[in-house]
C-alpha cells in the first residue's frame, strides 16, 4: 500500500482549530466520542477556499469535527471507511490538529477486508470494516503540529491519548469527491514549481 498521507500546511490553520475548539466547548456530558460537522463561519471558509484555490486544490466541503477519548491501542473496533451524505467512499480528507494529538496515531490497516454501510446515531453513514483473513496495522502517523492530507477510502482509525484526554482533530473534505491521488499530484506539482 502507498503512503497514505503527506503533511500539508494552511494559513488558516490556527483560525480553524481555534474554532472548531470553541464550538466543542458544549460537548460536556462525559461520551467517548463525539462526531460533529462544524459550522466554520462563511469568512473562515471563504479564506480557506482562496487558499486551496491558488494551490489549484478543489474548495472546501464539509468540516467534520473529531472529539475522542479511551482509545489507547489499535484495534478493528473503531476501523472504518468514511463516506459521505449519499453514502459514497469519501477519498480524501484534510486533518487538522486542534487539542492533545501528541503522542496519538492515525493508522491503516492492509490486508483482506470487508465493509458495510452502516449510519450513525445522527444518521451520518459510514463503512464499517470487517477483517477475512490475514491483515496488519500500517503506517501509524501523529498529527499533532501540522494539517496532513490524508487517504480515507481504506480502512483507517486513530488512537487518542493514555491520560483520558479527549483528542480533537477537525476533518475537511473536499467539495467535489476527487481522488487522493489525484490530490497529491496537484499539491506536488505545485509545490514544487
Amino acid at each position: 500500500m502507498p503512503l497514505p498521507y503527506f503533511e500539508f500546511t494552511l494559513k488558516c490553520q490556527k483560525k480553524l482549530a481555534e474554532f472548531t475548539r470553541y464550538y466543542f466547548k458544549q460537548f460536556t456530558c462525559g461520551k467517548n466520542v463525539y462526531v460533529e460537522t462544524i459550522p466554520i463561519p462563511a469568512q473562515l471558509k471563504e479564506e480557506l477556499d482562496l487558499e486551496l484555490a491558488s494551490l489549484k486544490l478543489p474548495p472546501s466541503g464539509t468540516f467534520l469535527g473529531f472529539k475522542r477519548k479511551n482509545e489507547f491501542n489499535y484495534h478493528l473496533d473503531t476501523m472504518h471507511i468514511d463516506a459521505n451524505e449519499f453514502g459514497d467512499k469519501v477519498h480524501v480528507s484534510i486533518v487538522i490538529p486542534v487539542d492533545n494529538c501528541v503522542n496519538t496515531k492515525m493508522y491503516w490497516v492492509d490486508g483482506n477486508t470487508s465493509e458495510k454501510l452502516e449510519t450513525t446515531a445522527d444518521g451520518s453513514y459510514f463503512f464499517k470494516v470487517f477483517t477475512r483473513g490475514d491483515y496488519q496495522y500500517v503506517y501509524p502517523i501523529e498529527i499533532s503540529s501540522n494539517p496532513f492530507i490524508t487517504k480515507v477510502s481504506i480502512p483507517h482509525s486513530a488512537t487518542t491519548r493514555v491520560d483520558g484526554t479527549y483528542r480533537t482533530t477537525l476533518t475537511i473534505r473536499f467539495r467535489d469527491n476527487v481522488l487522493f491521488e489525484d490530490i497529491k499530484q496537484i499539491y506536488n506539482n505545485d509545490t514544487s514549481a
